[in-house]
């Protein structure tokens, strides 16, 4: 049995699909476009690997085309059912949170992170303002998200996906000293992470005055300083004015933190990307 980049054991003879899998899982944690074709040749080599009938469902939802995320969804618990524990109960969370039954999803995710903390595919989906917690109705969701995050902190070290995910929690929840650094790691480790970029962004806006003032203080820097397609297109970055606000008007020091390297190396352009309205 060989293990996904987590370290989790994965059901699948093939090294190969494993490969594709956990290149797949990163581009959709860095909120990068190109998982779908990745996933589809996993799926190609090894029919029957469960847990990449549940990523190709969450690379398919994350464009909206819901049905059929359903539909990947299903067959991925169907066919884990006869693998691992862990492997069956990630699969049904996958499939609890596509179909709408959002608490017991929650519930699910919470006790599965107790028992394997790495697997990290099932954590995500209690996490962000979209995620089980952001839409569970709950007035203090940051400070939930932030401490399920820390009680599987123990477990993961510097590693990119979970700095961003840990670094941001932080931030919402108001504690931007210890979260910013976090993200500006998560930077550091994968420079396409537009989604620890956005962490990034908001973490300015916490430290830095209103819009109003910061505009009438900071005359003439605008979203193009950093890079013009990024404020366009970074999926959730420039999902209101707030966040494109954040950059267009940000201090000197913030626009160099968000600049270079740090940006991404390639606009991701995704389908689930909201167009800042002009």
């Amino acid at each position: 049995m060989h293990q996904d980049r987590f370290g989790q054991p994965t059901t699948t003879d093939s090294a190969r699909a494993v490969d594709l899998y956990d290149a797949a899982v990163d581009l959709l944690f860095a909120l990068q476009p190109g998982s779908g074709p990745l996933i589809d040749e996993a799926l190609t080599i090894d029919p029957d690997f469960a847990l990449a009938h549940c990523v190709k469902a969450r690379s398919l939802a994350a464009v909206g085309k819901m049905e059929a995320a359903r539909r990947y969804a299903a067959l991925g618990r169907d066919l884990a059912a006869g693998r691992s524990a862990r492997e069956h109960r990630h699969a049904e969370i996958i499939d609890l949170a596509l179909r709408g039954e959002s608490k017991r999803a929650l519930c699910a995710v919470r006790e599965h992170a107790d028992a394997y903390p790495r697997d990290a595919v099932p954590l995500s989906f209690a996490l962000g303002v979209y995620g089980l917690l952001g839409f569970g109705g709950f007035n203090d969701f940051h400070a939930q998200q932030a401490a399920l995050l820390q009680s599987v902190a123990h477990a993961w070290g510097d590693d990119w996906w979970f700095l961003a995910a840990f670094g941001w929690a932080l931030v919402e929840a108001g504690r931007s000293e210890t979260g910013i650094p976090m993200l500006d790691r998560a930077m550091e480790l994968n420079p396409d992470n537009a989604n620890a970029v956005h962490g990034r962004v908001h973490g300015i806006t916490k430290k830095a005055p209103p819009p109003k003032e910061r505009r009438s203080s900071t005359p003439g820097y605008r979203a193009t300083t950093a890079r013009p397609c990024c404020t366009d297109t970074f999926p959730g970055m420039a999902h209101s004015s707030h966040c494109s606000g954040a950059i267009s008007s940000a201090p000197s020091r913030s626009i160099a933190t968000l600049s270079g390297h740090r940006l991404p190396a390639r606009c991701p352009c995704s389908p689930s990307s909201t167009p800042h309205p002009s």
